[in-house]
């Protein structure tokens, strides 16, 4: 009996780490191309239509794509740039999968800091309705400004500056001195690279500035990254890691990566 029961647990995991594959796989295409139809993916993927229709149900549930008759479209860049708009949707199944993990962080009337970038972006866009209630918003992001302005009723605090548009986010000293003037129970925060050696870190300085008074100014600091940022050195650096408390990333992360920055006591997190 303990034998069947280890063989169905290692089957129900092996049935969702296809699941998540063909979804990524799903978002993958949608990045070549403008529609997918329900037959061409069930033809591709060996599974029924039903199937290739509950996996676009759920995933434009998620605001990861846009049902049609009949198949299913990308999300509209809606003026964003084209680089954030790449990233936002680059390994979009691992970022929405740690986004959902940090929104239950959250707690209605806690002041929150979301500093830029796409899983940030995400993380926003995740809150549960039982949540934004009571909860206040700071953010120099303007894809998370917009998303939590469209709330039936926001208390946001938008941050402005030098807008900085591969970025989608507003930097530079007005911006620091309005984030100084202000503290938060929780942060969450992106970055570009994230190891032992090199710490937080982005390409832009400007960015990086901004991030580092976010962290000073937040009670705990959540980073939320996709594996692909795990274990990789950048330009700035944004914030020493003994600041940092807990780390939410997907499974594809380095092993190895990960225990050095348990080092640093971060708490870590696989989604």
């Amino acid at each position: 009996m303990p034998d069947q029961q280890v063989d169905t647990r290692e089957g129900a995991r092996s049935e969702r780490y296809e699941l998540r594959e063909r979804r990524a796989r799903i978002l993958e295409r949608l990045q070549v191309k403008d529609y997918v139809a329900v037959e061409d993916l069930a033809a591709q993927f060996d599974v029924s239509v039903q199937s290739i229709r509950r996996d676009l149900t759920t995933m434009a549930e998620s605001g990861l794509i846009l049902r049609k008759r009949g198949g299913a479209t990308r999300v509209p860049a809606k003026g964003a740039s084209q680089s954030f708009m790449d990233d936002l949707h680059h390994n979009a199944d691992a970022k929405q999968r740690v986004a959902r993990a940090a929104v239950e962080l959250l707690r209605p009337g806690m002041v929150a800091f979301f500093y830029s970038g796409t899983t940030v972006a995400r993380t926003a866009m995740s809150i549960p309705e039982e949540v934004k209630s009571g909860l206040t918003i700071v953010s120099n992001s303007l894809p998370i400004i917009d998303e939590v302005g469209s709330w039936s009723d926001p208390n946001l605090l938008a941050v402005g500056g030098l807008f900085l548009q591969p970025y989608m986010a507003f930097v530079g000293p007005q911006t620091t001195a309005a984030f100084r003037d202000l503290r938060a129970d929780i942060a969450f925060v992106g970055a570009s690279g994230l190891s032992a050696e090199h710490g937080l870190t982005t390409p832009n300085q400007l960015i990086a500035e901004v991030g580092g008074v976010i962290v000073d100014r937040a009670e705990m600091t959540v980073i939320v990254t996709d594996h692909t940022k795990i274990g990789k050195g950048g330009l700035t650096p944004i914030a020493p890691l003994e600041s940092v408390d807990i780390l939410i990333t997907d499974e594809g992360a380095d092993p190895d990566a990960l225990d050095a920055l348990r080092g640093f006591g971060i708490e870590i997190r696989i989604v």
